[in-house]
């Protein structure tokens, strides 16, 4: 099957380059691995389960779920992710669990991975804190735009104020409020991000 995938939005695509580059040593000046650009889902990379595993287990969230989000990210069971893509799914998946978003995953559930799909796509303009880890410490908002951002806030696409990006960063209540008014019928509209369909 093709993976459905999650198109990120600005702070959790900068979010993701510090990650790969400070975790997984992603070097993206180097190789065949592409720049930093706000359009780029399909750009490889190479990350072992064996690598992304030990790092993925420190988000708190279940191994029985973190499994589950592995399957939508990676559902022919590779066992490597090789598109940014796919790692932004984990991040968004991961950040909906522990802003206790995700619908319960149980021994019931015949194909939780389907289920999470679902949320995905369900969730796609919400705004939702960026995931935590133990094994590193949150970097400040100031340091992401600082270092990754390659198109100035004022004129990005999203246009997003910078209470917005903080109110991402730190505010589950928030979050929560969000997803209740686009669960009312007062969604918040779309940018650019969302799922993309890998072929």
């Amino acid at each position: 099957p093709s993976p459905v995938l999650y198109r990120p939005q600005k702070m959790e695509r900068l979010y993701g380059y510090y990650i790969l580059q400070n975790q997984f040593n992603v070097d993206f000046n180097g190789g065949n691995w592409g720049g930093i650009n706000e359009d780029d889902v399909e750009n490889m990379i190479l990350i072992s389960g064996r690598e992304a595993v030990p790092f993925l287990m420190t988000s708190g969230v279940e191994r029985d779920v973190l499994r589950s989000i592995w399957a939508v990210a990676d559902p022919d069971g590779v066992g490597t992710l090789v598109k940014r893509s796919q790692f932004y799914t984990i991040l968004r998946l991961i950040s909906l669990s522990q802003s206790h978003l995700l619908p319960p995953i149980t021994t019931s559930n015949s194909d939780p991975a389907s289920l999470l799909r679902e949320t995905l796509s369900s969730t796609l303009s919400l705004k939702v804190s960026l995931p935590t880890f133990d094994a590193m410490s949150m970097p400040s908002t100031a340091h992401l735009i600082s270092t990754y951002d390659t198109v100035p806030v004022e004129n990005s696409t999203e246009g997003r104020s910078g209470e917005g990006v903080f109110q991402m960063v730190i505010n589950h209540d928030y979050q929560y409020n969000q997803w209740l008014q686009q669960q009312q019928g007062g969604g918040m509209g779309g940018s650019g991000e969302g799922i993309v369909q890998s072929g």
